[in-house]
């Protein structure tokens, strides 16, 4: 998008970085493909000069330190760094006023409010029976196919309400094995939960 300018719904929204690391896009376009594609070629340098495997949180500082000399310009970046190495899973919140924050949920663009409206209805564990607030501490264990089918519908619920969000939703799975794109549906094709 530009401005109210919505120029295609079927642009790529997700990027490798390399087999176990992605990145998402959010903001400009041609901002953030600019940035994660030269991420993905430092990345691949990087790590076959030292023959080694980059973390999850160094591809992410990566980034930022790539976008902080342009803090305060027009770019447009805002982009979830998520995958799977010798620590583990995690994701990390990268923009281009260079912040770099990791999380447990994240949802980056215009419909990111609609999309945690969701998430955080379905995935946080109500601890405490005689409060109406669940804990948001205490994340809700979901297996693969639950989670996919939960970030299936934050999504659709965010393209159903925000003009700026939409087009082909695509989830991903990551784990020891790599990264695997599980889901490629038209928003349109996704029927609304009668919840919403």
């Amino acid at each position: 998008s530009v401005g109210n300018y919505v120029g295609s719904r079927t642009v790529k929204k997700i990027f490798p970085v390399n087999k176990h690391i992605i990145a998402t896009m959010a903001g400009g376009a041609a901002d953030c493909a600019h940035w994660i594609r030269l991420l993905a070629r430092r990345v691949a340098i990087i790590e076959e000069q030292y023959s080694t495997k980059l973390l999850v949180k160094g591809v992410a500082m990566l980034l930022t330190a790539q976008l902080r000399d342009f803090k305060g310009t027009d770019i447009s970046v805002g982009s979830m760094v998520a995958g799977m190495d010798q620590s583990g899973f995690s994701i990390y919140y990268v923009d281009s006023d260079a912040a770099c924050v990791e999380g447990d949920i994240f949802c980056v663009g215009s419909g990111a409010n609609l999309a945690y409206s969701i998430l955080d209805a379905k995935v946080f564990s109500d601890s405490d029976s005689e409060s109406d607030c669940g804990d948001y501490s205490v994340l809700k264990t979901l297996s693969a196919d639950d989670a996919a089918e939960l970030a299936l519908e934050a999504i659709r619920a965010a393209t159903h309400r925000d003009a700026f969000s939409g087009g082909f939703i695509n989830v991903f799975h990551i784990d020891k094995s790599g990264v695997q794109h599980i889901i490629n549906r038209d928003a349109k094709e996704v029927n609304i939960s009668k919840k919403l």
